[in-house]
């Protein structure tokens, strides 16, 4: 399995106080405790954090094969919603290709509440990790 290490060398992983709990060759669980800068002007989620949450962890996910990825495509179907504690996001690779990877992911709250669900599509732009 590559050696990505997304905690240690990518700003905005840690500016959203993003922690990988699980990783292996198919499958990434990353939980984010919720901060306020997390929140809209209603006290709820920001979309746009919780799309980057599963951007991360469908991302994370396809890299199991040690080569090197970015987004194609995010499809993010917004569910529900919280105002605090932690969310789980949980991918699984569900296609591998030549030059396409495409990850499966779920948002669940701290009382398993799906919070948002969908797919993501990467492209392979090197065959070995720059990173």
């Amino acid at each position: 399995m590559a050696s990505i290490q997304p905690d240690k060398i990518d700003r905005f992983f840690q500016s959203q106080h993003y922690k990988v709990i699980y990783r292996d060759e198919t499958t990434t669980r990353i939980e984010m405790p919720i901060h306020p800068e997390h929140k809209n002007s209603r006290g709820f989620i920001h979309g746009g954090a919780i799309a980057a949450l599963a951007d991360e962890t469908a991302g994370n996910c396809v890299h199991g094969d040690g080569r090197t990825y970015v987004t194609q495509s995010l499809d993010c179907k917004f569910i529900s919603n919280v105002t605090e504690g932690t969310l789980y996001a949980e991918a699984k690779l569900i296609h591998r290709g030549r030059r396409t990877a495409v990850a499966e992911y779920r948002i669940t709250s701290d009382d398993g509440t799906l919070v948002a669900a969908g797919q993501g599509i990467f492209f392979c732009i090197a065959d070995t990790m720059l990173y």
